[in-house]
């Protein structure tokens, strides 16, 4: 679905990522313009997005290349999200999503209703006291495919 990368979790592999979320096109090739939001890791590489997110410049090596050293992530906002869940199936593999709005994964809930309903009765004549009972009526799905890119990485070591 050109929406996977193979760019480590390093200012040019979210950098790739990043451009690729922005290029998506739809059917007729154009393209739709999403905006990067939320960068997903697992929980072993929760330090390294934290520094990559966060650091102002970047460190070079004494060179004549006259190259910037300002961290070009810094100024996207990206919100870090750290879903330890990843880790089962791979601790290097990481996410750019674009905003929620933008439909990578849909949540549905009947008549709208986003938390548990709670109905109560009067126990049966027998007991005292009442009964209880709380449900979600709601469905997951994954939608726009486009609305999110996979840096997938060799193990990290």
């Amino acid at each position: 679905h050109a929406n996977l990368t193979h760019g480590d979790l390093d200012v040019d592999g979210v950098g790739e990522a990043v451009r690729m979320l922005r290029v998506q096109a739809d059917a007729d090739g154009r393209i739709i313009g999403f905006r990067p939001a939320t960068l997903v890791v697992p929980a072993a590489r929760e330090a390294e997005a934290r520094v990559l997110l966060s650091s102002m410049a970047l460190a070079r090596d004494l060179s004549t290349d006259q190259q910037p050293t300002g961290n070009p992530l810094a100024g996207l906002n990206l919100a870090l999200v750290v879903e330890p869940r990843l880790d089962a199936a791979s601790t290097a593999d990481y996410y750019v999503f674009a905003p929620g709005s933008d439909g990578a994964i849909l949540a549905a809930f009947l008549d709208g209703v986003m938390g548990p309903r709670v109905e109560s009765q009067e126990a049966p004549f027998d007991r005292l006291g009442m009964q209880y009972r709380a449900y979600m009526d709601f469905g997951i799905s994954l939608a726009e495919h486009r609305a999110a890119v996979k840096g997938d990485v060799a193990p990290y070591a």
